[in-house]
Formats: C-alpha cells, structure tokens, sequence
C-alpha cells in the first residue's frame, strides 16, 4: 500500500513539475514588456494563462506590508560597507549588498 502512496506522489510530482516547466516555456515566448507598461497589470490580465508564475508575481512585484524589509537591508548595506572598505567601489558595494541580502535563494 505504501509503494502505491509513494508512487501516486511521484506521479503528482511529476506531473506539476511538468505543467510548471510548459507555463514557464509559454511565458517565455512572450514579447518583452515595454518599460512604459505596468508589470501588474499584465499579470491581472494574464494570471489564468500563467497561474503559477502570477502567484509567484503576486509575491515578488507587490509592495511589502511593513518596512522589514528595507530595514534589514539598510542592516546589510551597514555590514558591507563600513570604514574597512571605504574605497570599495559603488558597483560593487552594490553587487555585495545582493548577494548578502539573497544569499539563501542562491
């Protein structure tokens, strides 16, 4: 019974996974956006052909509830750029503020 259980998940698994990599395969064959153009607005208008990637736009392209975020980014920032590395070159600053602040998605 338990190989039954173990193998209707992989199945399920398998059959997300796929219909993930097909909406992201459609979605990339899209025209770019304009810059001009509102990127929530497309999403609205597009969330029932894309409806994983809409979710995920929902997350990433809304404003956050709380200044959290920012704040804990100023903390980052405050621990990549300190008197130790004032001649550290503002691109690069930058770039070290990134990878700090995402290093757990990468």
């Amino acid at each position: 019974m338990e190989e039954i259980v173990q193998s209707s998940e992989a199945n399920i698994q398998q059959q997300v996974a796929e219909t993930i990599e097909s909406e992201v395969d459609k979605y990339l064959l899209e025209p770019l956006l304009p810059r001009t153009e509102n990127p929530l607005l497309w999403w609205k208008m597009n969330h029932k052909r894309f409806p994983s990637l809409a979710a995920v736009a929902r997350v990433y392209l809304s404003a956050p509830p709380t200044s959290v975020p920012s704040e804990r980014l100023f903390s980052v920032a405050g621990e990549v750029i300190s008197d130790h590395r004032s001649s550290l070159l503002p691109e690069n600053a930058s770039k070290l503020i990134f990878f700090k602040y995402n290093k757990n998605l990468i």
